[in-house]
């Protein structure tokens, strides 16, 4: 934190280094650096080469829209399973039958899609694969990181997502691309009005003192709110330097975040619970940005100050901003259920054994628990 408090001539190096890191780590050729996630995403959109419809989950973060509407492209929804937060593969065959010509497919709260058979659909029907890792730090399937088995990968190093913490994103090809169109990419300064609130954002969302501002309604912390679409432009010096930091430290973190989610699902076992959890694919090895379960409102409510919150409030078919972009009727009844059901716990390393007591004391009460 010192380091930001300096100026922005200490992180000059990060210029370099970021790429350095990114690329061996996914296997890619090429990485653009930008402002934040849903910016990579939506060059990632603008640079795939093809002209039909994207396939995206019909359960997600709202960035997804955003990037989509930024990138003036048609937008068709599959559907997931509930139960692992996974593609449903029936469903994303058929959008692909119906000539969706590229695939993003979202690492949901850390938790791994099955990649090889969303890799074999997308051989077999000619699609590009983007994968959103945004969510998906430290997460692997079958010993390959999340980010490696498309022919695009989408970072972001926003607060909350993992790694970094302090904004920007990026977005890695197998094979290089032109970028021409966004002469504002790559590194630039850090502003001293930056810098200031860059620590302000670091400090508020740390999580012994979440609960303050989470208190501030207008911070929106823990809530999921629909952007309109901007102009990407670049990562700063101090958002690239610290993201930087946060993936050599990668591993660490996420075997700190895995070990918290195995404490919660032994609280949940505890309570005869544990068939809430959402089940972890074979071969799969999830990060865990948040651990996910189906629990009814009233959990939800007593478990509030310790950082549990519903998951996304509607599904993309029902976002307005992005109907007009949808193409066909999307049957999506397990991204319906997911809005419905799932709720999330934090992972963080400040969770203590009082919480993980708390928590079991809780889900051991008759809460009309999903089922």
């Amino acid at each position: 934190m010192l380091g930001l408090l300096i100026g922005p001539k200490q992180h000059a190096h990060a210029t370099s280094a970021l790429p350095q890191l990114l690329l061996p780590l996914l296997g890619a050729s090429q990485a653009v650096l930008c402002d934040s996630g849903t910016s990579a995403l939506r060059i990632a959109l603008q640079s795939t080469g093809r002209v039909g419809a994207v396939a995206m989950p019909g359960f997600g973060c709202f960035d997804l829209a955003t990037a989509a509407i930024g990138a003036g492209v048609a937008v068709c929804l599959y559907d997931i399973d509930p139960n692992t937060l996974a593609p449903d593969l029936d469903s994303l065959e058929s959008v692909l039958q119906n000539g969706a010509s590229t695939v993003v497919a979202a690492s949901l709260f850390g938790y791994a899609p099955p990649m090889p058979a969303i890799r074999a659909l997308c051989d077999r029907y000619g699609a590009f694969l983007i994968e959103d890792i945004a969510q998906g730090a430290g997460a692997s399937v079958n010993d390959m990181v999340l980010g490696s088995w498309g022919d695009a990968a989408v970072l972001s190093f926003g607060r909350g997502k993992g790694t970094g913490g302090a904004g920007g994103g990026a977005v890695v090809f197998r094979q290089p691309v032109h970028a021409d169109r966004y002469p504002a990419l790559g590194v630039v300064p850090s502003a001293r009005t930056g810098l200031a609130a860059l620590v302000a954002q670091q400090v508020l969302s740390h999580p012994m003192l979440f609960r303050l501002p989470s208190l501030l309604p207008w911070l929106q912390l823990g809530a999921t709110v629909y952007h309109e679409p901007w102009p990407p432009t670049g990562i700063t010096e101090a958002q690239a330097w610290l993201a930087e930091q946060s993936l050599e430290q990668q591993a660490r973190l996420t075997a700190q975040r895995r070990a918290v989610a195995s404490d919660i699902f032994r609280a949940l076992k505890m309570s005869g619970n544990e068939e809430q959890a959402i089940r972890v694919l074979p071969g799969a090895q999830p990060g865990y940005l948040r651990f996910a379960l189906h629990l009814e409102s009233e959990g939800v409510e007593q478990l509030w100050a310790w950082g549990c919150r519903r998951s996304y409030p509607v599904a993309l078919s029902q976002l307005p901003p992005l109907l007009p972009s949808i193409t066909g009727q999307p049957a999506i009844p397990g991204a319906l259920e997911a809005v419905r059901s799932i709720a999330t716990l934090p992972t963080h390393r400040h969770v203590s054994p009082a919480d993980l007591k708390r928590l079991e004391k809780v889900l051991s009460r008759p809460l009309r628990l999903f089922s």
